[in-house]
């Protein structure tokens, strides 16, 4: 039961984590191409970007209001802009932040890749913000055009680039498994092996409560499919998150046979193990008795 109960309440602590938050009361600047000191410098040149639909204006303070409500609203970011030489990690190509440099929304190059972020509670909770890629999004030579954008909406990441004829184009719905990438040492873009490694958190999670719970028998181990099911379905529709990819619930029902298996082979060895040992009390004893 402690077991199911920590499954439940460490996935709800991933829904809370990965929902946006804004910072609120001091003045948001619009920045384009901006020099963070932490992030590469973008090195080509911003044409146009907006957020939440707004025209964004470099380096003064935005209608707050107006800007807020847009961005609460319909979190996004879009810009055009020219290619210059690709940068070695993150560089915005546009952000907002405020006036105590809490960071809003980013949208940059790292490599050839798009990368976009929003401000989520996983930063209150000093935990990896998730950041989402489009891979390949800012492919292109020195000085080509670039027109792209991403939103978070309904608990889904969209992204989109063009570059003459070359559309790219990436969804990526919110999954409250991404807790393993919440607590990383190091920042981590949500590429196509997420649901790889999401789905290895989520075997791992369930085989050890199923391996447990299969050891401790009786209606123990009728806890892990309630377990599997609130975790899987139950906590994403009360969080009104879309509903999990199917390779999660591949994973799970993967982890419980694995984590019974080697219950059963723990439980049969022990058992053989106990047959063969040796009687303590000797022939002589049993004799005497």
């Amino acid at each position: 039961a402690c077991g199911a109960a920590l499954a439940a309440r460490f996935r709800g602590k991933g829904e809370v984590a990965l929902t946006p938050t804004w910072p609120l009361g001091a003045p948001w600047y619009g920045q384009w191409a901006p020099d963070l000191g932490h992030l590469q410098q973008f090195n080509g040149r911003p044409l146009m970007i907006t957020a939440g639909g707004e025209l964004l204006l470099p380096g003064r303070p935005l209608d707050q209001g107006r800007l807020e409500d847009a961005i609460v609203l319909h979190p996004s970011m879009a810009f055009r802009a020219v290619l210059g030489p690709a940068p070695d990690g993150l560089a915005p190509v546009g952000a907002i932040h405020d006036q105590y440099r809490r960071e809003v929304l980013l949208l940059g190059q790292d490599h050839s890749d798009l990368q976009f972020r929003l401000r989520m509670r996983a930063t209150s909770l000093r935990l990896r913000n998730p950041i989402a890629v489009l891979p390949g999004g800012m492919t292109g030579t020195i000085g080509d055009t670039v027109d792209a954008e991403a939103s978070f909406n309904a608990g889904v990441f969209q992204l989109a680039s063009r570059n003459g004829k070359a559309v790219r184009t990436r969804r990526i719905p919110v999954s409250a498994s991404w807790g393993w990438s919440l607590v990383l040492p190091w920042d981590y873009a949500l590429g196509p092996e997420v649901r790889l490694l999401t789905g290895l958190w989520v075997a791992g999670l369930l085989g050890m409560l199923a391996y447990w719970s299969f050891l401790a028998g009786g209606p123990a181990l009728a806890l892990v499919p309630v377990a599997a099911g609130v975790v899987l379905s139950v906590i994403p529709y009360l969080a009104e998150f879309p509903a999990v990819h199917w390779s999660e619930w591949v994973a799970a029902a993967t982890g419980i046979a694995l984590g019974v298996f080697g219950a059963r082979s723990a439980q049969g060895t022990g058992e053989v193990a106990a047959a063969q040992a040796p009687d303590v009390h000797g022939p002589e004893s049993r004799t005497a008795g």
